[in-house]
């Protein structure tokens, strides 16, 4: 029998993510499926929908969000996603992931535009 701390079920950005999290707390183990690297993560079309820009607007982010969901989403949920999302992208980069840039700067992101 195994014995550990802390369980992971999931190996996409979230389980990896809270298992490097828990890590100095505890022994982590993470279930995954048959292959690590079949994950939603892994099998996104590469990009996160995060506010970085000036030009932009978690306004704007929510309003995109609530329309691809289709009235699916609940709109405090989506709120509270956007608000966070520009903390959590730099938790990953943090972390180590790695995300096109077009400065010098860690969080000097490519930026391109998509939405609902």
């Amino acid at each position: 029998m195994i014995e550990t701390d802390f369980l992971v079920i999931g190996s996409g950005v979230a389980g990896l993510s809270y298992a490097l999290k828990v890590a100095q707390f505890g022994k982590v183990a993470i279930i995954t499926k048959k292959k690590i690297y079949k994950t939603n993560t892994a099998l996104a079309q590469g990009g996160v929908a995060a506010v970085f820009s000036k030009t932009d607007s978690f306004k704007e982010h929510v309003a995109d969000t609530l329309a691809a969901g289709d009235g699916l989403c609940a709109e405090d949920v989506v709120n509270m996603v956007v608000t966070n999302g520009p903390e959590r992208i730099r938790e990953l980069v943090d972390l180590g992931a790695h995300f096109n840039l077009d400065g010098e700067g860690k969080y000097d992101f490519s930026l391109g535009r998509e939405g609902g």
